[in-house]
C-alpha cells in the first residue's frame, strides 16, 4: 500500500517544487595545491543529513547537482586533512546555482603529530589506468578494517548501508589480489570488515577498466594483501571490537608456513554484530501553499548476524619469477532482521485519516565457495607478464520473510490484517578461466591481450504466499521461477 500511495501522490505535489540546482567549487590545500578526487557532499542545513555526494576531478574541481529546494551545507573530506563545512546557503527556482569558490583544507594536526617522515612510497600514485594508495606504513591503516580503509580514500564513498561508490557512482567491482570476488552487497561488506587493515599492502582504484576486466561495474577496487616473506611458521591474531547501540566483534587469524619454494597459508575470520536503527519522518504535501496532507512515519530495524570466512591455499615458486598456486575460499553466515514501519496519514487540517503498521521478520543464510588455480610469470623487470587462472564458484542463499500489515481508518471500519510470506532460494554456479599478457612500451604505454571463457547458471525459485487464518495460498502474480544460463 505504501508504494502505491506514494507513486500516485508524490508526482502531483512535489513536481512543481523541483528545481535543477547546481553547486560547484574547487578544493585545495593550504598551499593552494589542488586536492584530486576529494569527497564532497551536500548536506541539509537543518540536520546535516546527506542529500547527495560526488568526487572531485584530478584538479580538485567538483560539481553537485540535485533537483531540490532548501537550505544546504557543503562538506569536503580528504584523508589527512580536517573536515570542511561551509556556511549555510539556499537553492531555489530564483537561485538555482551556488559557487562555493575555493575550499581550503588544513592538514590534521593530530595526524601530523604522529607521523615520522622517512623515505617511503608516496601515499597516492597516479598510474595509466588507476590510482594506487600505498596503505602499508600509512596513518590511515591504524586500528581499522578494509572497509574502513575505503571510507578514508579520496574518490571512494561508503554510505551508512555499506554501499561502495567511486566518484559518486555505484556498481563497484571488488577484487582481492587481482582476482574477482563474487560476493556482492552486504556480503562483500562483511568480508571486507573481516580483513584487518594491517594486512593490506595497497589499494588500487581503477576508474577506467580496460577490456582485461569484466564489464560488471563502473569501477574496480583491487585490494592487495601483504605477503609474509619470513621463512618458517608465521601467525597473527587480530581482535576488533566496537560499541554503538550494540557491540560488534571481529576475530581474525592468519597463519602461513613458508619454505624455499613452497608457501602454505590459511586465513580465518569470524564476526558477530548487532545493528539498531530508528528513524522518524514527517512529509507535508501542499498545493498553492496550502497543506492538504501530512504523513508521519516511524521505522525501527534490528539486525543480528554471524559471518565466517576461511581462505586456505598453497603457492609453489619454481623460480624467482614464476608462481603456481591453488586456493579454496569459504564464506557464509546467517542473519536475522526485524523491521517495523508505521504511517499515520492526516488531512490538511491535521485530522487523522488512516494508519498502517507493518511488522517484518526476515531470516537468511548464505554459503559461498570459490576454488581457484592460478599461474603467474613475470617475464622481466620491465613489466612483461603472463598470467592465467581458472575458478569454480558455487553460491547458495536462502531467505524467508513474513510481513504482517494492519490498517485502521478514522471514518470506516478497519480491514483485516494482511500477511505475506515468501521464500527466496538462490543457487548460482560460476565457472571461469582466462589468460592475460602484458607488454609495456616505455613509461606511458602498454599493450594488453588475453582471452576469457565463463559459464554461469542461476536457479532462483521465488515463492510468495498470502496467509489467512494460518492457511498459506501461493500468490502466482508474485511467484516466479527464474532459470538463467550464460556462456561467454
Amino acid at each position: 500500500m505504501k508504494k502505491i500511495f506514494f507513486s500516485l501522490f508524490l508526482p502531483v505535489f512535489l513536481l512543481p517544487l523541483h528545481t535543477h540546482a547546481q553547486v560547484t567549487g574547487t578544493v585545495t590545500d593550504s598551499l593552494g595545491q589542488p586536492l584530486p578526487f576529494c569527497n564532497v557532499m551536500l548536506l541539509n542545513a537543518a540536520d546535516s543529513s546527506v542529500v547527495t555526494g560526488t568526487t572531485g576531478d584530478d584538479k580538485g574541481s567538483f560539481s553537485l547537482e540535485k533537483k531540490r529546494d532548501g537550505n544546504f551545507l557543503v562538506m569536503a573530506i580528504f584523508s589527512g586533512y580536517e573536515k570542511y563545512y561551509s556556511l549555510p546557503f539556499s537553492l531555489s527556482e530564483t537561485q538555482p546555482k551556488y559557487n562555493a569558490g575555493t575550499i581550503v583544507l588544513r592538514a590534521d594536526p593530530k595526524l601530523l603529530g604522529s607521523v615520522d617522515i622517512v623515505a617511503q612510497k608516496p601515499f597516492m600514485e597516479q598510474k595509466l589506468d588507476r590510482v594506487v594508495f600505498n596503505i602499508d606504513n600509512s596513518v590511515v591503516a591504524s586500528g581499522s578494517n578494509a572497509l574502513e580503509l575505503l571510507k578514508k580514500l579520496p574518490g571512494v564513498m561508503v554510505d551508512n548501508n555499506d554501499n561502495i561508490q567511486v566518484r559518486g557512482k555505484p556498481g563497484v567491482q571488488i577484487m582481492i589480489n587481482g582476482r574477482t570476488s563474487y560476493l556482492s552487497g552486504g556480503d562483500i561488506a562483511n568480508y571486507l570488515k573481516s580483513i584487518d587493515a594491517s594486512q593490506v599492502e595497497r589499494i588500487e582504484v581503477i576508474t577506467n577498466p580496460s577490456a582485461k576486466y569484466d564489464a560488471a561495474g563502473n569501477a574496480i577496487i583491487n585490494i592487495v594483501l601483504k605477503t609474509n616473506k619470513n621463512m618458517g611458521l608465521n601467525g597473527q591474531v587480530n581482535v576488533n571490537s566496537g560499541q554503538g547501540f550494540y557491540n560488534e566483534t571481529d576475530v581474525n587469524l592468519n597463519l602461513d608456513y613458508r619454505m624455499k619454494k613452497w608457501n602454505f597459508y590459511v586465513n580465518q575470520s569470524n564476526s558477530e554484530g548487532r545493528f539498531y536503527d530508528q528513524a522518524h519522518r514527517t512529509a507535508t504535501f501542499s498545493q498553492g501553499g496550502t497543506p492538504n496532507a501530512v504523513f508521519e512515519s516511524d521505522q525501527r530495524i534490528f539486525y543480528h548476524g554471524h559471518w565466517n570466512y576461511t581462505n586456505a591455499g598453497v603457492d609453489f615458486s619454481p623460480g624467482t619469477r614464476q608462481t603456481i598456486g591453488a586456493s579454496a575460499e569459504f564464506s557464509g553466515g546467517s542473519r536475522v532482521q526485524n523491521r517495523t514501519f508505521s504511517v499515520d496519514m492526516y488531512d490538511g487540517n491535521s485530522v487523522l485519516d488512516s494508519s498502517l503498521f507493518t511488522n517484518g521478520a526476515q531470516r537468511d543464510t548464505q554459503l559461498y565457495l570459490t576454488y581457484s588455480m592460478y599461474y603467474q610469470f613475470r617475464i622481466d623487470t620491465n613489466g612483461r607478464e603472463l598470467s592465467a587462472d581458472i575458478s569454480y564458484a558455487p553460491f547458495s542463499t536462502t531467505a524467508s520473510r513474513t510481513n504482517t500489515t494492519s490498517y485502521e481508518y478514522a471514518n470506516s471500519a478497519s480491514r483485516q490484517p494482511s500477511v505475506l510470506f515468501y521464500r527466496l532460494p538462490v543457487n548460482v554456479d560460476i565457472r571461469a578461466g582466462q589468460i592475460d599478457y602484458v607488454q609495456p612500451f616505455g613509461q606511458n604505454t602498454k599493450f594488453e591481450t588475453g582471452a576469457k571463457a565463463s559459464y554461469v547458471s542461476t536457479d532462483n525459485n521465488a515463492r510468495y504466499y498470502n496467509v489467512v487464518q494460518d492457511v498459506y495460498s501461493e500468490d502466482t502474480t508474485l511467484s516466479n521461477h527464474f532459470l538463467y544460463t550464460e556462456k561467454i
